[in-house]
């Protein structure tokens, strides 16, 4: 019966790291081939980029470490959140106040102030879909700390299996 449950847990354990660790690499995968650099005329690909919201700026709508999915339009209307690129390549993503010609009013929801026109070259895309907080672990992660336990743990899971296993044949052994 003991053998039976420790099989069990150890199959669980292992289905639960692979797939754990899938997921960090599916995302892991997905932003770095979806970064646009709009300096370099380069496009989206496959239409979609993602990022990871670092400021309060837009608080209410959007809160540091959300995860949002960036697609790619040729317009935008006033009300949607969008992404662009600043002249000095920083990723903003804020509310779109009014619609020019070829230019966008932009503004944080917390903002005072507007961001000022911004050019549609410059955009990076719409805000398609928003995942709470799931940049918050993508930080930690990415962290020298982090890392450390992101890469320890599936070897300090292994260490305990593998000595509960073998202290498990030497107790069979004894007997």
């Amino acid at each position: 019966m003991l053998k039976k449950c420790t099989s069990v847990f150890g199959r669980g354990i292992s289905i639960f790291l692979i797939v754990f660790l899938n997921v960090i690499l599916a995302l892991n995968i997905l932003t770095i081939l979806s970064i646009k650099r709009v300096e370099d005329g380069q496009t989206i690909r496959w239409g979609y980029a993602c990022a990871i919201v670092g400021s309060a700026s837009m608080s209410g709508s959007l809160n540091v470490g959300d995860f949002v999915i960036i697609r790619s339009v040729d317009t935008y209307q006033k009300g949607d959140i969008a992404s662009y690129v600043t002249e000095q390549g920083m990723l903003v993503t804020h509310r779109v106040e009014e619609v020019f010609e070829s230019e966008y009013l932009m503004k944080g929801d917390r903002n005072n102030t507007s961001d000022g026109k911004i050019h549609r070259q410059r955009f990076l895309g719409r805000v398609d879909f928003i995942v709470p907080k799931v940049g918050l672990v993508g930080d930690v992660f990415l962290s020298p700390i982090g890392l450390v336990v992101l890469l320890s743990f599936p070897v300090g899971i292994y260490f305990i299996y593998y000595f509960a296993k073998k202290m498990k044949e030497e107790m069979n052994e004894s007997q």
